[in-house]
């Protein structure tokens, strides 16, 4: 799936160099994965430059419809090309699930400082990886690849952070947070994750969410930003895991409300091609009826909705059924009624 975003010129990140036959480099090699996770990456050979260029996309092999699907959906991954539907509740749909940071940012145009905001977050993965945005000596976040400062709250930045690599499918949560809790006059953040039946790999539990520098020996120039789960209650800032549908909606009537589908909560039949959790895990229809069914409790409070389709993750040929679900619960026409035969291209509004 080609990108509809122009790519950036990246400068490589200074790498203190490591022979390659040196006992320790796949040690390093090792440590790189937490600082690059889901972005295009390459060392050089000298091992003194890290090249970063944008997402990678080899997990959309996993499964060979998704491209044929997204084309069919007018779906690409950039923001011109995800879809804005006309519901009830502003409904926004991307290929890829670091676009929904984008959107976010989109939804918090014009909140109240002080505001607090909770999102509902509903996916089988954590997303809260860590980043390549590095801290300033002034508290703000830098792009290093673009050279570029990167505010989480304006939709502009992620474009391009998403293009350079700072920002990715297994981090867009962390550089959402970022902004969020470092936004003047911020207001508490609460993320409520709802977590699918059969997932053993995310914690459960309430914590506090507190922002962190991360440092690594080999990348010496630049202090990076992330944000992990720390304790228990206690910070402005928190962070709900549960099983529990009804505890997972359960947001104060004060709070701005955003829901947020990454459609791998409902089936991850790839898991990106990865062998880190077994494949084919489908939530039973009850529970994807109770899911659907607390949406539509809440539809009349939410400030606007993110869907992530999930391709190599998420089945393609599921796609089109499980978004005319939401759509329809979110009091909007469901999908099925814009298309005429299997490979119309939706309206684009």
């Amino acid at each position: 799936m080609s990108s509809g975003v122009l790519k950036y010129t990246n400068r490589p990140l200074r790498c203190q160099p490591l022979p390659r036959d040196a006992p320790d480099f796949p040690k390093t090699r090792q440590a790189l994965l937490p600082a690059v996770t889901s972005s295009a990456h390459c060392l050089s050979a000298n091992g003194r430059s890290l090249w970063v260029d944008g997402q990678d996309s080899s997990h959309h092999a996993a499964d060979p419809h998704a491209a044929h699907v997204a084309v069919s959906l007018g779906l690409e991954d950039g923001p011109a090309q995800n879809l804005v539907r006309d519901v009830s509740v502003p409904l926004r749909i991307c290929l890829e699930d670091s676009w929904s940071g984008h959107f976010l940012a989109c939804m918090l145009q014009g909140a109240p400082p002080g505001t607090p905001v909770t999102l509902l977050h509903l996916d089988d993965h954590l997303d809260l990886g860590p980043t390549l945005l590095a801290w300033t000596t002034s508290g703000t976040f830098l792009d290093p690849m673009r050279r570029c400062s990167f505010d989480a709250t304006d939709p502009k930045n992620w474009v391009g952070a998403i293009c350079s690599g700072a920002v990715n499918i297994g981090n867009w949560l962390t550089a959402a947070l970022l902004g969020l809790m470092a936004r003047p006059g911020a207001g508490p953040v609460t993320v409520r994750h709802l977590v699918p039946p059969g997932n053993v790999h995310i914690p459960l539990g309430q914590s506090t969410l507190v922002t962190v520098p991360l440092s690594y020996s080999f990348l010496p120039d630049h202090s990076f930003a992330g944000v992990e789960r720390v304790g228990v209650d206690g910070g402005p800032h928190q962070y709900l895991a549960t099983l529990d549908v009804d505890a997972a909606f359960n947001a104060q009537p004060e709070e701005l409300v955003i829901l947020h589908i990454d459609l791998d909560v409902f089936a991850n039949d790839f898991n990106g091609g990865s062998a880190a959790c077994p494949p084919y895990r489908l939530s039973d229809i009850e529970w994807q009826s109770a899911v659907l069914n607390a949406i539509r409790g809440v539809r009349g409070r939410l400030a606007g909705t993110v869907v992530a389709t999930s391709p190599g993750f998420c089945a393609a040929w599921r796609w089109r059924g499980l978004i005319a679900s939401i759509e329809s619960v979110l009091g909007g026409r469901p999908m099925r009624a814009l298309y005429k035969g299997g490979n119309a291209r939706p309206r684009l509004r």
